[in-house]
């Protein structure tokens, strides 16, 4: 019966991203005016993380997240809330760059903050990609504009400070864990021993569904029920690999999830929606550089994703960014 209802809630969440990506692409985004308010909820969000981070939580933690010491803030998992950063931190740049107000650069520096003190390796490459895109793009529009100088520095001075500020409080931790990914990345490459372990176990979990998406490719196994099937195909290795029993509900792939739940050419469909809207915001951003971070927040989510799974308290944000970009009646906004 659960089974059933989150089948369902899966379907019905499925409709609900369509029908936020329609209205937002309906929707008039005047230029930057409402990034204020984005910025202000956002940074809301990301200051409950770094309280967590120091211990000063105030609401009670369920058994789950009683000794957790990374920032979840109100998304409950810090892989969540590290994704939700990637969509905001480029907005707050952007704003910063492009108005010359102080709320862009403090926003920016509580979010970046507190995407450090999530601990997520997978927000970390979703940044790094989502700042590339928006830096290229400018350089090849020649937005000069925004390669004010002193702003530009302003940024990068803030970032390094606080990377060495967080490093020295937990024991130059980032820096473990971007050379841990290195290690993984070498590993899972040559296939050496203990490979399956790279990327927090995630190894183990990719190439059995692959291996279940190679036996059903064309309906796949439906929303909700990859739980299921590993337990009843991998019952033994999940023993084996983890000592214990364990439920592995998720792939921890957006991709991969999208092809075992309803097949590869669901995944292609998928991939030609994303690669059509990615295009049209080329040409909407190009018109509307208010639209520019929104395209670059996009690049930084599809890169994540590659490690995470879609979760609905972050997911509208991108469906609505999706739907901004994918607008075909804009007008040059006037400086």
């Amino acid at each position: 019966m659960y089974g059933e209802f989150l089948r369902y809630e899966g379907y019905s969440t499925l409709i609900l991203y369509m029908l936020l990506f329609l209205a937002a692409r309906k929707a008039s985004l005047s230029s930057l005016k409402h990034f204020p308010y984005v910025l202000l909820s956002a940074s809301g969000v990301a200051l409950y993380g770094i309280f967590q981070h120091y211990g000063l939580d105030p609401f009670p933690r369920d058994i789950i997240r009683m000794g957790w010491q990374v920032a979840f803030s109100t998304m409950g998992n810090q892989n969540f809330l590290g994704t939700f950063l990637v969509l905001m931190l480029p907005l707050s740049l952007h704003y910063f760059l492009t108005q010359k107000k102080w709320l862009g650069l403090v926003s920016y520096g509580i979010l970046f903050y507190c995407l450090l003190a999530s601990r997520t390796n997978s927000a970390l490459v979703g940044i790094v990609l989502a700042l590339a895109a928006y830096f290229l793009l400018v350089r090849l529009w020649r937005l000069k504009g925004l390669f004010i100088k002193n702003r530009l520095l302003s940024v990068i001075g803030l970032s390094l400070c606080l990377l060495v500020l967080f490093n020295l409080q937990t024991g130059n931790s980032t820096f473990f864990e971007i050379k841990q990914m290195k290690m993984d990345l070498d590993a899972m490459m040559q296939k050496s021993e203990g490979y399956e372990h790279a990327g927090s176990n995630r190894m183990f979990i990719w190439v059995r569904v692959l291996e279940l998406v190679k036996a059903r490719p064309l309906f796949g196994y439906g929303i909700e029920n990859l739980g299921h099937v590993m337990e009843r195909e991998y019952h033994q290795d999940i023993i084996d690999f983890w000592g214990t029993t364990a439920y592995v509900d998720k792939t921890h792939n957006e991709y991969l999830h999208t092809a075992f739940s309803a097949g590869v050419p669901a995944l292609l469909a998928y991939l030609i929606f994303i690669g059509l809207v990615l295009k049209q915001g080329l040409k909407s951003a190009k018109v509307r550089p208010d639209l520019l971070p929104i395209f670059a927040a996009i690049v930084g989510y599809l890169g994540q994703a590659f490690f995470n799974i879609s979760v609905v308290c972050v997911a509208y944000v991108f469906w609505i960014f999706l739907g901004l970009i994918s607008q075909t009646t804009l007008s040059q906004t006037k400086k």
